[in-house]
């Protein structure tokens, strides 16, 4: 009969090399599962006059749970995410006009690609 004998060393090794290292920074390594809902971010400088006034997206991310949510303005989310942007315009129509509003007043070309992409489908 054999028996087999392991030192903590060879454990740790085994563990470590099973774990998978991933860079979370990296676009690969994450994606957007869906946006929940948007409010309106007015941001302040430290004299408290508004400097920037945006919508935010809250972002859901696959694999992960609502703790894990983000706020993503809306101009990088309409970069990153257009299909989720419209996705989220055309779930939500009676609660998103004052986006589709501001995207229109704003007319950028990422705004203007999205509003093209929600009259599309």
């Amino acid at each position: 009969m054999l028996s087999y004998c392991y030192s903590y060393a060879d454990i740790f090794l085994s563990f470590s090399f099973s774990l998978k290292k991933q860079d979370y920074t990296l676009p690969e390594n994450y994606e957007l599962d869906f946006y929940r809902y948007h409010k309106w971010k007015e941001l302040k400088n430290n004299r408290g006059k508004i400097t920037h006034s945006t919508y935010e997206l809250k972002a859901r991310w696959k694999g992960y749970g609502e703790e894990d949510d983000t706020d993503q303005e809306l101009n990088v989310a309409s970069e990153d995410w257009p299909g989720a942007v419209v996705s989220y315009l055309k779930a939500n129509p009676s609660t998103t006009v004052d986006l589709k509003d501001y995207m229109k007043k704003k007319n950028t070309k990422t705004y203007n690609g999205v509003l093209q992409l929600l009259q599309q489908e």
